[in-house]
């Protein structure tokens, strides 16, 4: 039995491994990147999030953007960007 079903995905994921934060409610929790495309990413960070986050700004260098958080395991996060990365958002700083 194949447990590696591909994914139906609108758009490609891109594997990395990258420092980013997350700042939600006034607080800023590190973490990295897992993957991404132009729709969303997948984050582990330092700590979970509380149940009651919705909404959260993702900070990397002099980028910044917006994105909902669309599923949560423990430390792992999905999120949905609000509009397309700015441009060097996800690439080597």
């Amino acid at each position: 039995m194949n447990n590696h079903l591909p994914e139906n995905r609108s758009e490609p994921r891109r594997s990395i491994l990258f420092a980013i934060t997350v700042e939600i409610g006034g607080r800023r929790i590190p973490g990295r990147v897992r993957d991404h495309s132009v729709l969303g990413c997948r984050l582990k960070l330092s700590e979970p999030l509380r149940k009651s986050d919705i909404a959260v700004q993702l900070l990397r260098g002099e980028h910044a953007m917006a994105g909902d958080i669309v599923w949560q395991q423990g430390t792992s996060v999905g999120i949905r960007f609000s509009a397309p990365p700015p441009e060097g958002m996800f690439t080597k700083q």
